[in-house]
């Protein structure tokens, strides 16, 4: 998710810079999504009041993902994997999801909002409370056949000092008071979860990873899934002592994970690293190098391609197309990989770790 964003509609994008246009992708291309979200403040505000909090504004639901993921735009949404989008009663968000992705939407929704391709849930658990234990239970029994994972977010950049904001003031984000990597309750929650059969999205800044590491590495058995490339923050802004200080510490933080054969990546949320990629070569040219350096640390078997949608949009990103037209140009301008590593990046490894049932997806 990005710094204080505003999920904008079909009309405000049409007022965008000149480089937004129209994009589809030719040939088509099939893929699992393994991030996104779905949320409606101005339907629901008591459910989603954190992330109000956070600076999201607008609604985002099945019908305008269906929208931005058409078969116009030449992607085909095989299965996607909803996360948690800071709720503020967990159970309830799940629920949501469960509603939306059924049968029938609810009625407050309308049919226009089912969300059949939804296929997986990685749930928000804060493993650190007295009762993880009980809140994994319920959060079980409201997803008895999606839920995968969960989710905390762990980002903690220090305490917000009086007039900070989350996010944009430094990298802490909404609910981290402390650091979660050191927190001994927060690791015994993380050792419930391979006994229940679910894996655990961890979402921290760079030089929270070495931390994240040593900790993991004491839970060989858990399933990981590092968010949104590691988290490198505000790349390509004209800051080079920033950008080389953040650079050090994230490739210390990513070659301590890859070393962990259970830790696997979501390649996303490409505008919190480098705001404005999309809308410039040069910045674009530095996050595919760190989309690329990340594939080839941890292996196609272990990166996946995510959208992050609708927040990626917030960037200024015209469409979710342009971004998998990007993320496509990118590993086949790379001679070092073939359609069998395309198909991982794609489709196979969220397959996989979500557990989704589907093989050979997209080619």
């Amino acid at each position: 998710m990005a710094t204080g964003p505003t999920i904008r509609t079909e009309a405000a994008k049409d007022q965008g810079s000149t480089r937004e246009h129209s994009e589809s992708l030719v040939p088509p291309l099939r893929i699992v999504d393994p991030h996104h979200h779905f949320f409606a403040p101005s339907l629901n505000p008591a459910l989603h009041a954190t992330l109000s909090s956070a600076g999201i504004r607008g609604d985002h639901l099945p019908s305008d993902h269906a929208r931005d993921f058409s078969t116009s735009t030449g992607l085909e949404v095989v299965a996607s994997v909803h996360v948690e989008a800071l709720p503020d009663n967990a159970v309830d968000e799940v629920l949501l999801v469960e509603a939306l992705a059924s049968e029938s939407a609810p009625e407050t929704y309308g049919e226009a909002n089912r969300a059949s391709f939804v296929r997986a849930v990685v749930a928000s658990c804060d493993l650190s409370a007295p009762d993880a234990a009980a809140r994994l239970e319920a959060l079980m029994a409201a997803s008895p056949t999606r839920l995968r994972g969960v989710r905390w977010i762990t980002n903690f950049a220090g305490a917000l000092e009086p007039g900070e904001a989350a996010i944009v003031s430094r990298a802490t984000w909404p609910r981290v008071a402390k650091d979660f990597s050191t927190d001994p309750d927060f690791e015994f929650g993380l050792g419930l979860l391979p006994r229940l059969g679910l894996s655990f999205d961890l979402q921290a800044n760079p030089r929270q990873l070495p931390r994240w590491a040593r900790v993991i590495a004491r839970h060989p058995g858990l399933v990981v899934v590092l968010d949104h490339l590691g988290h490198p923050r505000g790349l390509g802004q004209g800051d080079a002592e920033h950008d080389a200080a953040e650079l050090a510490a994230w490739r210390h933080g990513m070659t301590a994970l890859a070393a962990l054969p259970n830790v696997n990546v979501k390649l996303s949320m490409l505008g919190y690293a480098v705001p404005g990629w999309w809308a410039d070569e040069g910045k674009e040219a530095l996050v595919k190098g760190l989309v690329l350096e990340t594939v080839e640390r941890f292996g196609s078997e272990r990166c996946m391609f995510a959208s992050n949608w609708p927040v990626d949009s917030a960037d200024g990103l015209v469409s979710a197309a342009r971004l998998f037209s990007s993320y496509r140009t990118w590993v086949q301008d790379d001679p070092g990989m073939g359609p069998a590593d395309q198909d991982l990046l794609f489709c196979g490894t969220a397959a996989r770790v979500y557990r989704l049932g589907l093989d050979g997806c997209c080619w």
